[in-house]
């Protein structure tokens, strides 16, 4: 059963996952079929009788091969490898004519290139051969800090574009941040940093943390490090970041070239101050996935996206349980 962040919102409510198991479940919207498609006769012999086949290759939240590469792949590792689609080298693939074909830059390569990065697909796909690296040290840094008694509002706002204007020095250096905030509050969560040490994040964050100390503002910060990547990211990122279905997201990527000058900065703080005033909820992550960083691959890979700087959220409260007339 196929579904996205918001597609309660999209099916009226029917065969609705979140609320209670005494709810109503009518199918509506949602794909009625399941088969096993765990080897490719199986996949060939669905032919004609089903839209979409997904793969059978999961992560948490989207497959491996058919969200994840073919639609582009972001990581923590963008800002220092590239996408993961510019990872891809042999993967096998069952076209929708029931052909079982390998594609690569010197086989099927117009297929090859559709497939890396291009989107997602009716189509099954066995990824055979990605590129490898060597796991390396990282470390990362939690900080927040919030406006309240003896913090002013605008003191607040003055730390915030202060953090605006800093992300180009952290997706330079190779690394991301996640950065959660709203009016008076503001978390990373966190800043993460590859091939990077405690001491080497807190040299990165220090001038974020005397820019606090400067405002007077009380801060909370944790700097941790770790012996590679996979314990990194158990370390520093919670199970789930943010629930699903309590939120209706819209987003936009932003371009590096808003860092350019003073004014196109300005006016991206302006934007951003207005949607918190307006009681909207920041995601926003900075993250660099250049095709320089990537190897430089020939793939389909959406152009804005090897130029932005930030993967940037604006959310909103969306309640979940409440009948249609209220959600309305």
């Amino acid at each position: 059963m196929p579904v996205f962040i918001n597609a309660n919102q999209r099916a009226n409510q029917s065969c609705d996952p979140f609320p209670g198991p005494d709810s109503q479940c009518v199918i509506g919207t949602y794909v009625q079929n399941a088969v096993n498609v765990s080897t490719p006769a199986h996949v060939i012999s669905t032919k004609g009788e089903f839209h979409v086949l997904t793969t059978l290759i999961f992560r948490q939240t989207v497959g491996w091969a058919g969200g994840y590469v073919q639609g582009g792949g972001h990581s923590l590792m963008g800002s220092k490898f590239g996408m993961g689609a510019d990872q891809l080298l042999f993967m096998e693939v069952i076209t929708t004519t029931g052909k079982f074909v390998a594609a690569s830059p010197a086989q099927n390569e117009d297929l090859f290139w559709a497939m890396s990065g291009g989107v997602g697909s009716p189509i099954r796909v066995n990824l055979k051969q990605l590129k490898a690296f060597p796991d390396m040290p990282c470390a990362g840094a939690l900080p927040s800090f919030n406006a309240g008694p003896t913090v002013s509002l605008a003191k607040w706002w003055e730390a915030v574009d202060f953090y605006q204007e800093g992300t180009p020095k952290t997706t330079d250096a190779g690394g991301v941040s996640y950065s959660f905030y709203s009016e008076r509050s503001f978390q990373m969560a966190p800043l993460f940093l590859p091939n990077s040490t405690a001491a080497g994040v807190k040299e990165h964050i220090q001038p974020l943390v005397n820019k606090l100390n400067s405002l007077g503002i009380p801060h909370n910060l944790t700097i941790a490090e770790f012996p590679g990547f996979f314990a990194a990211h158990e370390g520093l990122f919670p199970p789930e970041s943010f629930a699903v279905g309590i939120m209706q997201f819209g987003g936009r990527l932003l371009p590096r070239s808003l860092w350019e000058s003073k004014a196109s900065l300005a006016k991206l703080e302006s934007v951003v101050r207005t949607m918190i005033e307006d009681d909207a909820v920041i995601f926003d992550i900075a993250v660099s996935p250049t095709k320089e960083r990537g190897g430089n691959p020939k793939n389909p890979e959406l152009p804005a996206r090897r130029d932005a700087e930030r993967t940037f959220y604006q959310t909103l409260p969306w309640m979940d349980r409440a009948p249609l007339s209220i959600a309305a």
